[in-house]
C-alpha cells in the first residue's frame, strides 16, 4: 500500500492559480460576528506558503448547512475580513464561486493575491458531487490543495469531483500534520477457538481510520469519543 502523499511543497506554484480547499465552517453569531476563529488560523500556514511561492491564491469552503440555496447567515463575508487582519494584506472576496463574477475576478489575480469564494453550499451541485459544477469548480485554478481535514471524508464536489478536472493535487499543512500514522507492535495471545482480541482506543480525532496489515479494519467517525476494533480476523492476514 502506498503511503505516500503529495503535499503542497511538492508542487511548483509560482504564477499558478492555486485553489485551496479551506475549512471555514466557523461559529457565527446572531449578528454575524465570529466567535471562535480557530479553523481560520490554523490554514494561515498553508495560504501564507502558497503567498511566498507567487501563487495567486484562491479559498473556497463551506459555512454551515444553506440547503443549496444562497443564505446570507452563512456567507463566507466575516471570514474574508479576519483573514485579511491575520494576513495583512487585501482579501477580496466574491459572491458566488463560480460563474461569470467569479471568472473575471480570478483573471484579475497578481501573484501573491488572495480571493475568496462565497459559500460552497450554496449549490446544490457542492454536496451531490454534481459534475457539472466540480468541473465550473476547477476550471478557476491549475492546482488544487486540499487543507480541510475535517470535510475530507466527504464525497463532496470541492473535495472528490475537483480533482478529476485539475491538472495538479495535493494537501495542505492542516490535512498534512493531522494526518498522522502510528503503530503499535505487541506479541498477540494464542487464541482458541471462539476468542476474539479487540484493540481499545481512548478519545481520538473525529475522524479517525484503523489499518491492520495493510487492511481498514474501521473508519471511526464518531467524534472524540472511546471506541473498540474487532481485530480477531486480521492477525493472519499478509499486506497487500
Amino acid at each position: 500500500m502506498n503511503m505516500n502523499k503529495v503535499t503542497i511543497e511538492d508542487i511548483k506554484l509560482k504564477g499558478k492559480r492555486v485553489i485551496i480547499r479551506a475549512d471555514f465552517n466557523i461559529p457565527l453569531d446572531s449578528n454575524l460576528n465570529i466567535t471562535d476563529d480557530t479553523r481560520i488560523r490554523s490554514t494561515l500556514p498553508t495560504i501564507n506558503y502558497a503567498i511566498d511561492e507567487g501563487a495567486k491564491v484562491i479559498l473556497c469552503s463551506h459555512l454551515g448547512r444553506p440547503t443549496g440555496k444562497q443564505d446570507l447567515r452563512y456567507s463566507l463575508s466575516p471570514v474574508a475580513k479576519r483573514l485579511g487582519r491575520f494576513l495583512e494584506k487585501r482579501v477580496d472576496f466574491v459572491q458566488d464561486c463560480i460563474g461569470a463574477e467569479v471568472e473575471e475576478k480570478v483573471s484579475k489575480l497578481q501573484p501573491g493575491d488572495v480571493l475568496l469564494l462565497e459559500n460552497l453550499r450554496f449549490h446544490p451541485g457542492e454536496e451531490s458531487n454534481d459534475e457539472k459544477f466540480a468541473k465550473a469548480l476547477a476550471s478557476s485554478g491549475d492546482v488544487y490543495i486540499n487543507d480541510a481535514f475535517g470535510a475530507v471524508h466527504r464525497n463532496h464536489a470541492s473535495i472528490a469531483g475537483i480533482t478529476k478536472f485539475i491538472p495538479a493535487s495535493g494537501v495542505g499543512f492542516t490535512g498534512f500534520f493531522r494526518a498522522c500514522w502510528y503503530r503499535l507492535s505487541f506479541e498477540p495471545p494464542k487464541l482458541h477457538l471462539g476468542d476474539r482480541l479487540l484493540l481499545h482506543f481512548g478519545a481520538v480525532d473525529y475522524h479517525a481510520a484503523v489499518w491492520i496489515n495493510g487492511h481498514a479494519a474501521t473508519v471511526h467517525t464518531g467524534g472524540y469519543t472511546p471506541f473498540t476494533v474487532d481485530i480477531t480476523g486480521f492477525l493472519n492476514s499478509g499486506p497487500h
